[in-house]
């Protein structure tokens, strides 16, 4: 699968990862059948999951194999495996919920805040 820019720059997708925050419109394009499971996080929480800044990762496509090594590919090779969305899904959900389980107090503050300023 690829990912093509609006200036029609194609690049090679990651089978799992992360897109961090765009500054323009992408497509994502495949000459197979495939399909896209996404989870919108907001951008400072790349930071708290992934230790990886928001701005530093505008414009960026980032594999699971890259932000996290063997637990991203196996992660990644989960997902490939699991035998429905839902599994997909729970998988998911669980590795995040089990990354929220590190976060300082402070950054709990921080999350509880964007939530908060989100749903006004």
């Amino acid at each position: 699968m690829n990912i093509v820019s609006a200036s029609g720059t194609k690049q090679k997708l990651f089978s799992a990862g992360v897109q961090a925050q765009t500054q323009t419109a992408q497509h994502f394009v495949s000459d197979q059948h495939a399909g896209i499971l996404g989870v919108y996080l907001h951008p400072g929480a790349l930071a708290m999951l992934f230790s990886v800044a928001a701005h530093e990762s505008t414009d960026q496509n980032l594999a699971l194999s890259t932000l996290l090594g063997q637990t991203g590919r196996d992660l990644d090779e989960a997902i490939f495996l699991a035998s429905s969305n839902t599994e997909r899904i729970r998988l998911v959900t669980t590795f995040l919920q089990n990354r929220l389980r590190h976060i300082t107090e402070d950054e709990l503050d921080l999350l509880l805040f964007v939530q908060t300023i989100s749903s006004t």
